[in-house]
């Protein structure tokens, strides 16, 4: 049997995915009382205190994923569940295996994930390739493909962090940028692109770091930090000349905190003020067209495409773009910049 916990869109969304590849054998649940006792697709949606009478090998909880990392928390406070049995949605294989995936098939919607400027769900898949396939085995080959992680954010492994990818595409990418250079770091989290302890010249910048804590979305990151200051993408100048003694960068990054900045063009600006000339900026934010259901978050003010992106720095009109593209397929993007020197930005 399978456990489904939360029946909301992306809920609903899944259990029709299931049903349409003849899985029928669903339990429903969810934390809204009004829900308990009615049905959705002829399936009863029970009350969470089912599970103290059910024999559980695995609950599907089908929500964003910071919801997700909540209602977890709760199974297995509340409810005693093994954290082992509790998996996000987007993790599950939604596709029987006896069902034929053609490969052609399942490479085009990739290739559409990878390419298409829209929003990456079935029905613009359909339309893309002008209605050759149908939108529901678009929608159930993109679930697919992000669940065998050929796309999403877990592309490197359900358990990589992706941070160390992002460091080694940068220093792939710019050759200048070594142990010795000067870095600022904005949003850095617990999980930063260049750690400290290797990158001497390391600074962070954190709109959420207060009394030695990293304080956001409910999570706290302290304790490993030396060089990190209170501030964000809007204010890094006065930041820097206050906090750092207008240390000048060899390179500003960060990923995904650009996405919770509501100034962007002030940020491009603000960046290149600390950069030296020719420094260079590197960011790295979820993509505006991603059906990754983890990009979805309340905290996030924009949610960018490449074009959204190539308008700020037009704007800005403080940096040369080098690079705009996706990162992690259909799930983030990549930016470099490289600051113009002084006679351009005079001209």
């Amino acid at each position: 049997m399978k456990i489904i916990y939360g029946i909301g869109n992306i809920g609903k969304e899944y259990i029709d995915t299931l049903l349409r590849n003849n899985v029928h054998d669903i339990l429903l649940v969810d934390s809204q009382e009004k829900l308990w006792g009615k049905k959705y697709r002829d399936l009863e949606i029970c009350d969470p205190k089912v599970f103290f009478s059910t024999n559980i090998s695995q609950i599907i909880v089908s929500t964003s994923w910071d919801t997700y990392l909540e209602v977890k928390n709760i199974l297995k406070v509340k409810y005693k569940i093994n954290e082992e049995k509790i998996e996000w949605y987007a993790n599950v294989l939604l596709i029987k295996n006896s069902i034929k995936i053609e490969k052609t098939f399942l490479n085009d919607v990739l290739l559409f994930c990878k390419e298409a400027q829209m929003l990456r769900n079935g029905e613009n898949c359909a339309k893309y390739y002008n209605n050759k396939y149908d939108t529901e085995d678009c929608t159930d080959a993109i679930n697919y493909l992000f669940t065998v992680r050929k796309m999403g954010a877990y592309i490197y492994g359900k358990d990589q962090d992706p941070q160390q990818y992002m460091r080694k595409f940068i220093l792939d990418n710019i050759s200048t940028i070594n142990k010795e250079s000067n870095i600022l770091e904005i949003g850095p989290g617990n999980l930063p692109l260049f750690y400290e302890s290797e990158y001497k010249n390391w600074y962070g910048v954190d709109f959420n770091y207060t009394h030695g804590v990293i304080d956001f979305n409910g999570n706290k990151w302290g304790d490993f930090y030396n060089k990190i200051f209170s501030g964000g993408w809007e204010n890094l100048e006065q930041t820097v000349n206050e906090k750092i003694k207008g240390i000048k960068f060899d390179l500003v990054c960060g990923s995904h905190s650009f996405e919770h900045c509501s100034m962007p063009i002030t940020a491009l600006k603000e960046a290149s003020l600390v950069l030296k000339e020719s420094g260079y900026l590197v960011i790295f934010i979820p993509d505006g067209y991603s059906t990754w259901p983890g990009n979805y978050d309340k905290t996030h003010t924009i949610y960018p495409n490449i074009a959204m992106l190539q308008e700020f720095f037009k704007y800005a009109n403080t940096f040369e773009l080098i690079c705009c593209k996706q990162f992690r397929t259909n799930m983030d993007l990549v930016v470099i910049a490289k600051k113009k020197s002084n006679e351009e930005l005079h001209d």
